[in-house]
């Protein structure tokens, strides 16, 4: 049995597919390895300002003066200043359910503001936290972060990892932080499906200015302990919480 003659039409077709592969394929390795490619892949991206961008993805520092992020007015927004991104490796399809994993040696910006935008009535919790990328920075460090009309948290130094334990945790080691007068550290733990329990524990120091200063040889010291879970469609989703708060005012600590 012979073959006719493969149709114009359906020759033309295959080349069509051919040329746009290739075409995604050298934008993809422009993008990857030069400045230019990442700075013309980034302006695509709707709602992301980059200024300042310096680096590529392939190898050494990637750095910008400024990135601004909203997806909508009015809606959530971020803003990073002087972020520095070192040592990126990508997976593809690091667990099911996540598209790519992006891993960082170190991350480090001086400044970060977060606004979470109008609050919408009747909101229920979610009912997952996974999502498509699995982030994890070995090395998290930030001058200042600012979340709304909180108090700034100062000197931040940790770990973090979204999507941790094959997508079913997010997970936070805080090193070190500054709130006012309180030095922090501890640790979070979320989980990302159920109940979306929560394990974390924090410990906060207690300086005062200067002229506050305790006698010496004496300090504050507070530990906090956190376990909860989400309770789905309640107005209230912290159920089941255990909350342990142990506070030891002007404790002697030996020398």
């Amino acid at each position: 049995m012979s073959v006719g003659p493969v149709p114009r039409a359906l020759r033309l077709a295959v080349l069509v597919v051919a040329g746009g592969l290739v075409a995604a394929a050298l934008a993809g390795l422009w993008a990857w390895r030069t400045e230019s490619g990442l700075a013309w892949l980034l302006g695509r991206v709707p709602g992301l300002q980059v200024q300042g961008l310096a680096g590529c993805l392939s190898g050494g520092p990637l750095t910008a003066h400024r990135l601004t992020y909203q997806a909508s007015v009015p809606g959530p927004s971020l803003a990073l200043d002087a972020l520095r991104l070192e040592g990126l490796t990508l997976r593809w399809r690091p667990h099911p359910g996540a598209w790519i994993g992006i891993d960082l040696a170190s991350a480090r910006a001086e400044r970060v503001v977060i606004d979470s935008g109008p609050s919408s009535a009747g909101s229920t919790p979610p009912t997952s936290l996974r999502g498509p990328v699995a982030l994890n920075l070995a090395s998290l460090s930030i001058g200042e972060l600012r979340l709304d009309a909180l108090p700034p948290a100062r000197s931040i130094e940790g770990t973090l990892a979204l999507g941790d334990e094959h997508g079913l945790a997010h997970r936070l080691s805080l090193h070190q932080a500054r709130v006012e007068n309180l030095a922090l550290k501890g640790r979070l733990h979320v989980g990302t499906d159920g109940a979306l329990p929560v394990d974390a524990e924090f410990a906060a120091e207690y300086e005062p200015a200067p002229a506050l200063q305790p006698a010496p040889g004496l300090q504050e010291e507070a530990l906090l302990r956190l376990a909860a879970a989400l309770q789905q469609n309640s107005a209230h989703p912290l159920a089941q919480a255990v909350l342990d708060v142990k506070l030891a005012c002007l404790k002697k600590v030996a020398a």
